[in-house]
C-alpha cells in the first residue's frame, strides 16, 4: 500500500501526525481514523478510497492521535477527541479545510461518536466549563468532562460521520474468560483511585499495556467505550446516539465482521442502529465482508463516495 501526500504535524505529542492527501486545493477531507492497535494505512480500503476522495474534489486525511498502534491502551475517548478537534483546527488553519467528514473504523467509530457528543451542538456532554480532562473517562468512575469547546470558526465544521465496522469491544473481550481476574484487579485499582495505572498487557491483541480505566472502559458493560453491545438499554443507546443524528451518518457495515458473535445479527443490530440515530442515517451492509473490508474494498469505497456526492 503506497499513498503520497503531505505529512503534517497537527499537535506536539509525538504520534499527533496526520497524512493529508487527495485532491490539491481541497476544502472539504475525510478524516480517516483506525481503531485498537490501528495506525496510518490500517486496512487496504484507504488506498483505493483517497484515490476515488481525490477525483471527487476531497483531500483525505490519514489520521494517527495518540491512541495509535498500543497508545490505546493508555488513552480514552476523551483524548482522542481532542486530538481530533486538534486536527480538525489544525486542517483549518493550516491548510484550508473548512468542513470535515469523520470516518472512524471499529473503535474509531467510538471515536467519532465521543467527537459529537463533546463538540457539536445538541451533544449532551458537551462541556459547560473549561477544563479538561484526558483521563480514564470510564462512566463507572463519573465520566470526565471534556475539552473547552473552541470559538466559532476554530476548526473545520463537522459535516458528517461514517461509522464503519461498528462492533462492541464489551462483546468481543467477555469472549476471554481469561481476562475475568484482570478485570477484578483493574476494578480495585480504580476503587483505590489508581485507574491510570498500568494493570497488565493486552494479550489477546496486541500486548499493549492497558490502565486500569482504559481496560474496564473496553471490557465492561456500561463503561465509556460501551456503545454498541446489544446489552444496553434503549435509553442509554438513544442518548450515546442523539448528537450523531444531528448530521449525516453513513453506517457501513461488514456483512461477515468476525467481531460480531452472532453473525446472523449483524443485520437486524445495524438496522436497529440506524432506527436509533434517524432518518439523516443511511445504511450500506457490504455482503461477505470481514472486519476490516479486505476484499471488498471497490463496495467500501463506493459507498463512502455515493454518501459524500449526497451531502
Amino acid at each position: 500500500m503506497q499513498i503520497s501526500g503531505t505529512l503534517t504535524r497537527y499537535g506536539p505529542a509525538g504520534p499527533q501526525v496526520a497524512l493529508l492527501a487527495g485532491a490539491p486545493g481541497a476544502t472539504r477531507a475525510v478524516v480517516i481514523v483506525g481503531g485498537l492497535t490501528d495506525g496510518l494505512l490500517f486496512a487496504p480500503y484507504v488506498a483505493p478510497l483517497t484515490e476515488a476522495l481525490s477525483k471527487l474534489g476531497w483531500a483525505a486525511v490519514h489520521a494517527s492521535l495518540q491512541s495509535a498502534w498500543t497508545g490505546y491502551g493508555t488513552g480514552s475517548l476523551d483524548r482522542d477527541a481532542a486530538d481530533l478537534r486538534q486536527l480538525a483546527a489544525h486542517l483549518r488553519r493550516q491548510h484550508g479545510i473548512r468542513g470535515v467528514v469523520l470516518l472512524g473504523h471499529s473503535t474509531g467509530c467510538q471515536d467519532a461518536v465521543r467527537y459529537m457528543q463533546r463538540y457539536c451542538a445538541g451533544g449532551p456532554e458537551a462541556p459547560a466549563v473549561p477544563g479538561a480532562a484526558q483521563g480514564d473517562g470510564g462512566r463507572e468512575a463519573g465520566g470526565a468532562r471534556g475539552p473547552e469547546r473552541e470559538p466559532e470558526g476554530a476548526a473545520a465544521e463537522l459535516l458528517a460521520t461514517v461509522l464503519q465496522a461498528p462492533v462492541s469491544d464489551v462483546e468481543w473481550l467477555s469472549s476471554y474468560p481469561e481476562l475475568q481476574p484482570v478485570a477484578a484487579r483493574a476494578a480495585e485499582l480504580l476503587a483505590a483511585g489508581r485507574g491510570e495505572e498500568v494493570c497488565c498487557r493486552l494479550g489477546v491483541a496486541d500486548s499493549a499495556p492497558m490502565s486500569a480505566a482504559r481496560f474496564l472502559s473496553l471490557y465492561s458493560p456500561g463503561g465509556d467505550d460501551d456503545m454498541f453491545s446489544e446489552s444496553l438499554p434503549r435509553q442509554e443507546v438513544q442518548r450515546i446516539f442523539a448528537p450523531v443524528g444531528t448530521r449525516p451518518c453513513l453506517l457501513l457495515v461488514s456483512g461477515a465482521d468476525e467481531c460480531v458473535p452472532q453473525q446472523d445479527q449483524i443485520v437486524p443490530r445495524a438496522a436497529a442502529l440506524q432506527a436509533v440515530i434517524g432518518p439523516r442515517a443511511v445504511l450500506r451492509v457490504v455482503d461477505g465482508a470481514p472486519h476490516n473490508l479486505a476484499g471488498c474494498e471497490a463496495a467500501a469505497v463506493e459507498a463512502v463516495c455515493g454518501f459524500l456526492e449526497g451531502l
